[in-house]
């Protein structure tokens, strides 16, 4: 046998080395892909759930006393309802409807808009004086660095104000 047919019989073995190798790699991708489009689906289907103990978490932290309902928890909508602050007889602050929009900016989801529908403040008389309260809604502020509080710029005071 010449030396040439010696090195075309090993060609394709190699090839269907190759070949094989290549379908593993494709399997393991799909898989992957599988996974990963599972997972999605699971967090999805979950999201209300999540985001109830997210805020459940959240109102603990701050020693807020709160119930709500969640309408609905989308990628650029979030509707709560009937939100009730403090003593549920004796409310700080009941919300009818809240909506939140987000636009992704940068990869990264911003707050577009807050609608509040039905919003009621209720004072209190604390040692013969009445309290009113003063609700300030801040979202996307700038943050406080290196430990010194934050300063808004033109555009934050305008937004709150």
């Amino acid at each position: 046998m010449a030396p040439d047919e010696h090195a075309d019989q090993e060609h394709p073995a190699q090839g269907r080395a190759f070949a094989r190798s290549l379908r593993w790699a494709l399997r393991i991708v799909l898989g992957l892909v599988v996974l990963l489009v599972l997972t999605v689906a699971v967090l999805w289907f979950q999201r209300e759930r999540l985001v109830g103990n997210y805020l459940d978490d959240m109102l603990d932290q701050q020693g807020v006393s709160a119930t709500y309902r969640i309408e609905q928890i989308g990628p650029d909508r979030q509707v709560l309802r009937s939100i009730v602050v403090g003593d549920p007889q004796a409310p700080d602050l009941v919300i009818d409807r809240a909506e939140v929009r987000l636009v992704t900016r940068i990869g990264m989801p911003q707050v577009e808009r807050v609608t509040l529908s039905g919003l009621r403040l209720w004072g209190r008389v604390v040692d013969g004086k009445l309290t009113t309260p003063v609700a300030y809604l801040t979202c996307n502020f700038s943050a406080p660095v290196g430990g010194k509080r934050a300063i808004f710029t033109h555009d934050e005071v305008i937004t709150m104000f």
